[in-house]
Order: C-alpha cells, then sequence, then structure tokens
C-alpha cells in the first residue's frame, strides 16, 4: 500500500498569531498512519447518508461521536457548520452562559 496524506488547509494564515505559532503557510501536507480504503469507504458512506436523510427530513442526525468533536468538544465550540442548529451544540453554549 502507498502513503496516506492529509492536505491542510489555513484559516487564518497571514494573521500574526499564526506566524508566531510557526505557522508560515497556507496550506501543509502531513503523511498519517496508513487508514484502510474500505473504513473510510464505509465512514463516507454512513456520513453521506446521514446528510441526505437530514435534507430530506429536515432532522438533524444524531450528535457526531466523541473522536468527531475534537478534543473536549472544541469542533462544536468554535468549528461545526451546524452547531446552531445542533442540540448538542447549543446545550455546550447553555452551560458556557451559565458558567460566565
Amino acid at each position: 500500500m502507498g502513503r496516506m496524506v492529509v492536505q491542510l488547509l489555513v484559516r487564518d494564515a497571514g494573521l500574526e498569531v499564526a506566524s508566531r505559532r510557526g505557522i508560515d503557510r497556507g496550506g501543509y501536507l502531513i503523511e498519517i498512519n496508513r487508514i484502510s480504503d474500505r473504513w473510510i469507504e464505509r465512514y463516507f458512506k454512513l456520513k453521506s447518508r446521514r446528510l441526505f436523510e437530514a435534507l430530506w427530513t429536515g432532522r438533524i442526525p444524531g450528535t457526531c461521536r466523541s473522536n468527531e468533536r475534537w478534543q473536549g468538544d472544541r469542533k462544536c465550540r468554535d468549528f461545526c457548520e451546524v452547531r446552531g442548529a445542533c442540540d448538542y451544540a447549543q446545550s455546550l453554549k447553555a452551560k458556557e452562559w451559565e458558567a460566565a
């Protein structure tokens, strides 16, 4: 089997904070441990099916798995495109407001 590489696109590459952290390009290619083609195909077929079901029915699928939400729900709080419609992300937001 060949190598596996992920392409990272840096959203804020031109900002000073990025350069202070050693980010000096708009994108990177990073080699990762190989993931089986079968697993990747199954994963994306599942995600695709859930997306189409949500679009067809107008209902958001269940909460993403913990490993998809990144290190203590970082994706949910800061990066998820549908967090405004997600019950889980909204509960995180409510907890943050209560703590403030």
